[in-house]
């Protein structure tokens, strides 16, 4: 054990002598190893890790197909949840809900939160576990009421500060409701919500043909998504119900793990990709300069064979070098990959907030893995990049440059790789980076730049239910929002303002069935309720007709189409002065809907993706029903502000002047327009930013490698050095030999790289908008610059090399 230490201090004070040699071999190892596990981690709480609800594989999500193939994966008609429920052994609950806008009362400020209206046996269905307190049930002797609430972890700290809570009573939307227990926040279902209630009222009343609720459904014991999908099927062909365009309407399930994977699989995949490459650039760097140092102690290691010292013990050494490196390195690469994780949490909370990427059993394990893979690369290294020398060879001096031409060939190629791998992540990086910068040149339609945007939740009077009571509550929200329109006329500083509900970039877009008075077939129509002025700062150009006055009441429907829907829904060119009507339920016995009429069309804008075709759409006045997006006693919409000059001074007037005009408003996310069109990209522009950063890790790994590894070999060529300027050479001839040599290398490096990209071209197309694959610019960008820097990183060892004097360099010196 004493010789284990002894060495073990040894191989330190070695590699504490050769900084040159350590600290590129400890960042190569870092950089690898915390860049994998950090990603490994990501895919372990993704794919490996169970969710946080029991029996998760029994868990799916409920959404619509309609005949022909069209479907709403993620929403559902209320009746067909009953039709489901009915269902003999195939669902065991279900947990349905829709969101409303939330808005709570009680604490020292009003806060914005997104509030979930739920089935009884919502938690029921979901089998979760409180963190403190207790979940409502539709289970048991005694089934919860209406008023209680449970509310979400973050939530809790950020309204409450984390005080004392559950049993005491709060006012969420206007209405006492006591807390009952607080959830994990990996738990909540959807993932951005803050606070669920239970309605116990029947939601049947809502049509077949208009999805509007959220569902999961827990599978029967011993029932598949399969079989169940197949007894979904045949309800909807025995009921025989359709929508107003007469495509037969039915349910479809998704396993749960899948909904939060979702379209993500390909960047997930991209990423996964990037990392083991990066990994690859690791090892290769590790194994270039272990080895390369291991030629150079060629003849240390045969003086120590001639004076008796065994294979074993100079195993041992080896061991121990490599594995002080692979230590040092892990313990870092620990801690980057945490810094990593809480990176990846961050930039992907909608993906990861139900599966957490932390340092578990499964990450570790890989960790350790990486370590011993590592560490036997450096072990190894020495094998296969140096060639044995006889000890008589070693005594005589002889042996002093025996790398040989194959360990040169070998920690040549190692180099290559390295640039090859530095070469495909800049490729990648780069492509990411013109996509997403095309994306941002693509004009929306409407005015992004100097307005600014609030969404506000305002309570109102409470009501009795039915018709009476709707329209005596939207004549309280009618005279609160009218009288925020007016204050918001007079603000400083301010151009035009708006109010609006599912604007484009608010993903609350809304769409159903429209018939025009031309013959065409139905479509299914996005529609923007907006007040006058939204046109003017938003700026969406009119391109006939006129915008909406504040006269227009509920019984003159009028509304503004775009141009997409006069062309595809009533095939003309100015819809101006045409009709259109909503289509009602195939089975509706009611009087036949009103028709609209088309008062202006303006200009297209894109909805949710600066990506996307442009689809039709209808804008309809705010003001014959302000009470979108809200519950019985609070209304929610958003403000946007158009600035006279620099848009400033908005962000922080604009909420004042709101919560000076309503008692107890919330008012959240103060943002300008280009934030919302900006965060659409969210997951693009987080792809990019972790290619980018990991290309530029490994190009700068590359180049310290390549610092390291020209630096030995000049050192380990010293006395070929020596020789030619004796024999004449001069400092520009030498400086031009390493630097052709090292050229040759680059060359090589970077044709590889870009023989990946190309071969990758396919896979990598669908995440590119306006670029191709095989961007010239790209490719030329990248192989330029990598090249330029790996000449300048082989610059300084080549002009020390050049500097060395003929003498000092035969004399061993």
């Amino acid at each position: 054990m004493w010789i284990w230490w002894e060495e073990a201090g040894g191989a330190l004070r070695s590699l504490l002598g050769s900084p040159r040699y350590s600290l590129p071999a400890v960042l190569s190892i870092a950089l690898g190893i915390g860049a994998s596990t950090a990603v490994f981690a990501v895919l372990s709480a993704l794919v490996l890790r169970p969710l946080p609800f029991p029996e998760e594989e029994r868990l799916v999500q409920i959404g619509t197909e309609r005949e022909g193939g069209e479907s709403t994966p993620g929403l559902v008609a209320p009746p067909f949840i009953e039709d489901f429920r009915a269902l003999d052994g195939v669902f065991e609950s279900i947990a349905a809900w829709r969101p409303l806008a939330g808005h709570l009362t009680g604490t020292e400020l009003a806060h914005e939160f997104s509030l979930m209206a739920t089935s009884l046996d919502y938690f029921d269905a979901l089998a979760g576990a409180p963190e403190l307190g207790r979940l409502y049930s539709a289970r048991g002797p005694a089934p919860d009421g209406e008023d209680v609430a449970v509310i979400r972890h973050a939530f809790w700290l950020e309204a409450f500060g984390g005080a004392q809570v559950t049993g005491k009573s709060f006012v969420f939307n206007g209405e006492p409701k006591t807390i009952i227990g607080i959830l994990p926040d990996e738990q909540a279902m959807p993932v951005w919500a803050d606070v669920w209630i239970p309605q116990r009222r029947s939601v049947t009343t809502e049509g077949r043909y208009n999805p509007g609720i959220r569902a999961v459904g827990r599978l029967a014991p011993g029932v598949n998504a399969a079989s169940a999908q197949a007894k979904l099927r045949a309800v909807a062909q025995s009921s025989q119900f359709r929508d107003p365009r007469g495509a037969l309407l039915g349910g479809m399930l998704t396993p749960l793990r899948e909904v939060l994977l979702g379209a993500r699989r390909g960047s997930l995949g991209l990423l996964l990709s990037a990392v083991l490459t990066f990994l690859l650039l690791a090892c290769a760097n590790l194994a270039a300069l272990i080895g390369t140092r291991a030629s150079l102690r060629q003849r240390e290691i045969s003086v120590r064979g001639a004076l008796g010292a065994s294979r074993w013990a100079l195993l041992r050494q080896a061991v121990l070098e490599a594995a002080l490196l692979v230590l040092v390195g892990g313990a870092l690469g620990v801690a980057l990959g945490t810094v990593f994780i809480e990176r990846a949490r961050q930039q992907y909370q909608d993906l990861l907030a139900n599966a957490p990427p932390r340092l578990d059993g499964r990450v570790l394990g890989a960790f350790i893995a990486l370590l011993a893979v590592t560490t036997l690369v450096g072990t190894i290294a020495p094998a296969l990049l140096t060639r044995r020398v006889q000890p008589m060879d070693a005594l005589r001096g002889e042996g002093r440059s025996s790398g040989g031409r194959r360990a040169r060939r070998v920690r040549e190629l190692l180099v290559a790789l390295q640039v090859a791998a530095s070469v495909t992540l800049l490729i990648q990086a780069g492509l990411l980076v013109r996509s997403v910068r095309a994306l941002l040149a693509v004009d929306p339609g409407f005015r992004v730049e100097g307005t600014v945007i609030a969404q506000v939740v305002a309570p109102t009077i409470r009501r009795e239910p039915g018709p009476e009571g709707f329209f005596r509550r939207r004549e309280d929200a009618l005279r609160t929002v009218r009288r925020l329109y007016d204050r918001l006329q007079g603000l400083p500083g301010a151009r035009a303002v708006c109010l609006s509900t599912e604007l484009p970039f608010d993903d609350m877009t809304e769409t159903h069935a429209f018939e025009g008075d031309t013959g065409r077939p139905a479509r299914m129509i996005i529609h923007h309720w907006v007040s006058p002025g939204c046109l003017q700062t938003l700026g969406i150009p009119l391109l006939s007709g006129r915008d909406f006055t504040t006269e227009e009441s509920f019984d003159q429907l009028s509304a503004i189409a775009n141009r997409a829907f006069a062309r595809e829904v009533l095939g003309v060119e100015d819809a101006t002065g045409h009709r259109f009507r909503e289509l009602p339920p195939p089975d509706d016995t009611g009087p036949p809907p009103r028709w609209y009429e088309i008062i202006g069309m303006v200009a297209d804008v894109m909805e949710t993706d600066l990506g996307e075709q442009v689809q039709p759409a209808l804008y309809v006045p705010f003001f014959i029903n302000p009470t979108r997006q809200g519950s019985d006693s609070s209304i929610g919409f958003d403000v946007s502000v158009q600035a006279a000059g620099e848009p400033e001074p908005l962000l922080g007037s604009l909420a004042d002047a709101i919560r000076d005009t309503i008692p107890d408003v919330a008012v959240k996310d103060v943002k300008y327009a280009r934030e919302r069109v900006v965060d659409s990209l969210h997951e693009r522009t987080a792809l990019e930013g972790v290619l980018t950063a990991l290309g530029i890790s490994a190009l700068v790994l590359a180049a310290i490698g390549l610092f390291g590894v020209t630096a030995y070999a000049v050192s380990e060529r010293s006395a070929e050095i020596g020789i030619r300027r004796a024999l004449g050479a001069s400092r520009g001839d030498v400086l031009r030999m390493i630097l052709m040599e090292t050229g040759l290398v680059l060359v090589l490096g970077v044709a590889l790289g870009l023989l990946v990209s190309w071969l990758a071209r396919g896979f990598l197309q669908r995440f590119l908008f306006h670029v191709s694959a095989l961007d010239p610019l790209t490719y030329a960008a990248v192989s330029i610059g990598t090249f330029g820097l790996g000449l300048l990183a082989a610059l300084a060892p080549a002009r020390a090399a050049a500097a060395v004097s003929p003498s000092r360099a035969l004399a061993g010196r």
